[in-house]
Formats: structure tokens, sequence, C-alpha cells
């Protein structure tokens, strides 16, 4: 007589929200393989955190960043889908991020040039996230001029923009 069985798999979905937010962050307090770990949160029955890597991608050079979701609930397997998000530190809302092929970019100040990603400057400046998020001629182009400013002052503005610290004002000042 042959006999019959069944199975079946439910999967559970579960929505769960944290807000994790890296006050007074400068890049330069942290180090090549340092890394920032949220506070544990409880979504699903399963507790988790959120890390953060400055500096993931050091072997192919500065400027990635790595963000995860990790498991801290000891011998649990369980997938989850994660969507991660930057807050404008103005408004409070989510804040959009264009994405580009063009990493990094070259801007030009007067004579000066400087590499730049365009996700950074967009994140930190309102000014530059409408110059290279938006449909304008700077989203195409490889080399994005600013005009009226001087070189020095460029190189102090993206140094803040990266690092969210001063650089050392002693040649402020200097001739170029």
């Amino acid at each position: 007589m042959a006999s019959t069985n069944e199975s079946s798999c439910v999967t559970q979905k579960v929505l769960g929200k944290h807000r994790f937010q890296i006050c007074q962050f400068s890049y330069g307090n942290v180090g090549g393989n340092d890394y920032i770990r949220s506070g544990t949160f409880r979504v699903g029955g399963f507790d988790w955190a959120i890390v953060y890597c400055p500096d993931a991608d050091a072997e192919h050079g500065w400027g990635y960043i790595s963000v995860y979701l990790e498991l801290m609930s000891k011998y649990a397997e369980v997938s989850a889908l994660v969507d991660l998000r930057l807050i404008d530190q103005v408004t409070g809302k989510p804040c959009t991020i264009c994405a580009t092929k063009n990493f990094p970019n070259q801007f030009k100040s007067s004579s000066f040039e400087e590499a730049a990603h365009r996700v950074v400057l967009a994140a930190r400046s309102p000014v530059f996230k409408q110059q290279l998020c938006k449909p304008m001629k700077e989203t195409k182009m490889k080399h994005v001029t600013i005009d009226r400013m001087e070189p020095a002052v460029f190189e102090y503005m993206l140094h803040f923009i990266y690092t969210d610290s001063l650089p050392r004002m002693d040649d402020l000042d200097r001739s170029e």
C-alpha cells in the first residue's frame, strides 16, 4: 500500500525599524579596521545590530564604506532583507542618494583638481546634491567645475565633508 506524505513551509514576514544615529562622527577618529556597532535591537524574535565600517575596502582606496545588519542571536538561522537609508541632518527625512558608475569624479576649482565621490558630496551638501543628482549637465560630466571658489577653500571644504572636522588653519592664506 502506498503512503501519502505532505509538508508545508510557512514563511513568517516581520517588519521592524531601527534608527542608528552616529553623533559627532569624525572619520579621523576611527582606524582602518575599526567599526561602529549600534545597540542591539529585537525584530521578529531575534536580536540584531547595525555595523558601520568607515574604511571597509582599504585595498581599493579611501572612500569606501560598509554598512550591514548583524544577527546577534546565538545559534539562530534566519534570512533578512534590509533597507538602509541615510537621514538628512537638516530635514530629518530619508536622504535619496544618487547612484552612479563614475567614481571617483574630478571636481575642479580654478586650477586645483580634487578626486571626490558624488554620493558623499550629495549626502553632505544640498548644493552638491542638486548639482550631482538632478538632471543637470553636471550629472553626466566626469569633471565638474566649481566657479568663484579659491582652490584652498575648496580643499578645506572637502576635508570637512569627508572627516567632519576642521583642518589645520595654519596655511589657510597660503599663496598658490
